[in-house]
This record gives C-alpha cells, structure tokens and sequence, in this order.
C-alpha cells in the first residue's frame, strides 16, 4: 500500500509540473499580430465589400505605409502598375526606396520590399 501510496503521488507531481511547462511555454512565447512587419503596422484600406480598390485608395495607403516605414514620398514619387498572377490583380506600386504591392478585390497589402540603403 505503502508503495501505491508512493506511485500516486509522483504521478500527480510529474503531471503539475507538465502543466507548469506548458503554462510557462504558453506565457513567454512571444505573440505575433498578423498586421504587422516588424513591428511596424500595415495600413489597411477601408472600403465597401462590393468594390474594388481604386487606384487612388492604393496610393493612399501606400503613402501611409511608406510613412511608417519612414520614407515621406508623394503621388508624383510613385511609379503605378496594375499586375496579374494566378489570375488576381493587383496595384504594384513602387517609391525610390520601397514597393509595395496590394490585392485590388480585397484590399490588402499582400507585400511589402524595403531596398536597404
């Protein structure tokens, strides 16, 4: 009895101190937000579900970004191109320092390049 009594309890021990582990593991993991790169925010367009992103919403997001990402360009610094892969269009929108590259239909910033100085 004496021996089940022993058993018992270092069963119980094993299994707080697993939970312990994964508590602590769950805790200190760092947390990711999908919305950002970096740490740096992505903007997003706000927009009614039923249209498209226009050309000018995508430049004035891609300003905001830029922004963020700290370039100060304008609407004359950008270069503008609609593109087409796997059949879904996008605004590839390039600045002297960054492009960036938005999903026309939904609106999201799907990549963003940095050119390192």
């Amino acid at each position: 009895m004496d021996k089940l009594k022993k058993n018992w309890i270092f069963i119980i021990t094993v299994i707080i101190a697993i939970i312990a582990v994964i508590v602590a593991i769950i805790k200190f993991l760092p947390k990711y937000d999908k919305d950002t790169v970096d740490g740096i925010k992505i903007v997003q367009i706000e927009k009614e579900e039923a249209l498209d992103t226009t050309k000018k919403q995508a430049i004035e997001a891609t300003i905001e970004q830029f922004k963020r990402l700290g370039e100060e360009v304008s609407e004359q610094d950008l270069k503008v191109d609609v593109i087409d892969r796997d059949g879904d269009a996008y605004y590839y929108i390039k600045s002297p320092q960054n492009s960036i590259q938005i999903q026309i239909n939904t609106g999201k910033i799907v990549k963003i390049n940095s050119v390192s100085i």
